[in-house]
């Protein structure tokens, strides 16, 4: 007989553990990178040709390891996976704070990409192992969050010693403050597994081999979950990488008015997640992301508006914020809902790579309609059809709980 998994306090502080390592590995990562990179490249000597060349292999490292880290739950613990990982982005923000070189920086920032890869993807089939399905939403909804508390983060940290010690001591801090999760996470993962093999309920070790999951994988289910990932890419990014140039060029807006907007989004977004999550946890995951599609298609409208006045502004940003965080929490939710064991984690690794392909597709896209129709507008559009697409799929996903256990 299986033992429920309640939500006691090991499983709790395991939850929020997770949650920092995608505060440390995606906040400490290219978005702390982006903050740092006028000062870096003075210092370094680098141009704006060989940061584009950076921010570009970076998705490369994030596409490979989404992939490898999700074939490897076949091999190994998603916990040591995870670990791995986290060890790799410690080391990875070591090296950028001794960085002298492009090439060095450019080494580094792959690592940390690939790290957030190799950490959130096995995120979902951990979770399968700490907590019931019931609770699946409000957990990876609060992972998904993490990344706005790096940003959040980030901006204290810079606003502190940028200016008087320079860029190496903010990546100093990032990598004592991941050196310090490394160690609260080795101890509190192997309390976890400790837990599990005195109850005997999970097996952390691999079982089935990774053609034997590919082939048990639900076809129908599968492409729709690999193809709303994609969308999501390819709708949410390119509306992040524009929304200041759209306000500034289009709307008027000067840049300290278009920051006060990402203020908003990010404030939004620390609670969003775990919001969003509870509600899926109560009215199902789909009836969440719908409400998330919702809010992404009604913050995309009011900005395609001729006039977009301050209050637009105002809910247009809380929109997006309550869309953006909350649905990178809910797909992977669902996915530990639906499947079980490594298929969560081969799955979710597809999804990862649809959404990195999707973004990098929707950013493409976004900046040649611009160059080619002098306006924001086209692209814009574009993601007002991609999410309504992304919306019309999601009604097809399965709302019972049907965990697919692949002779296990």
């Amino acid at each position: 007989m299986k033992i429920k998994k309640y939500p006691n306090f090991l499983s709790v502080v395991t939850v929020v553990n997770f949650a920092a390592m995608v505060l440390v590995t995606y906040g400490f990562g290219i978005y702390l990178f982006t903050a740092l990179a006028p000062a870096m490249m003075q210092d370094i000597g680098f141009s704006y040709f060989e940061m584009g060349v950076i921010t570009g292999t970076t998705q490369i490292g994030f596409l490979v390891f989404a992939l490898c880290s999700g074939l490897l739950t076949a091999v190994f613990s998603v916990f040591t996976i995870m670990r791995f990982s986290l060890v790799v982005c410690a080391l990875s923000l070591g090296g950028l704070y001794l960085a002298n070189s492009v090439l060095a920086v450019g080494i580094c920032l792959t690592l940390l990409a690939g790290c957030a890869a190799s950490v959130w993807t096995p995120m979902a089939e951990a979770t399968q192992s700490l907590l019931n399905a019931e609770h699946h939403g409000k957990a990876l909804g609060l992972m998904s969050s993490g990344t706005a508390y790096g940003v959040f983060a980030n901006s204290i940290i810079i606003n502190r010693y940028l200016e008087v010690q320079g860029w190496r001591t903010v990546w100093l801090i990032a990598f004592v403050s991941a050196v310090a999760l490394c160690v609260f996470t080795y101890f509190t993962l192997a309390k976890v597994q400790g837990r599990q093999a005195q109850q005997k309920t999970v097996s952390t070790k691999a079982g089935p081999r990774v053609a034997d999951i590919f082939r048990s994988l639900p076809i129908g289910m599968t492409t729709i979950v690999v193809c709303m990932m994609f969308l999501n890419g390819l709708a949410c990014l390119p509306f992040q990488t524009y929304l200041s140039s759209f306000l500034v060029s289009e709307h008027g807006y000067s840049l300290v008015e278009s920051a006060s907007a990402w203020r908003i989004i990010g404030l939004v977004g620390m609670v969003s997640g775990f919001l969003m999550g509870w509600i899926g946890d109560r009215i199902t995951i789909r009836g969440a992301l719908m409400i998330t599609y919702l809010s992404l298609a009604l913050s995309t409208s009011l900005l395609l508006q001729n006039d977009v006045t301050a209050v637009s502004l105002f809910m247009l940003s809380t929109f997006f914020g309550l869309a953006f965080y909350a649905i990178f929490g809910l797909m992977p939710a669902f996915m530990s809902q639906q499947y079980s064991g490594p298929a969560t984690s081969v799955v979710f690794a597809l999804g990862n790579i649809a959404l990195g392909l999707g973004a990098l597709s929707g950013n493409y896209i976004g900046g040649w309609v611009k160059n080619s129709t002098g306006t924001f507008y086209w692209t814009y559009l574009i993601v007002l059809v991609a999410t309504a697409f992304a919306a019309c799929l999601c009604l097809f996903l399965k709302e019972q709980i049907k965990v697919h256990n692949y002779g296990r």
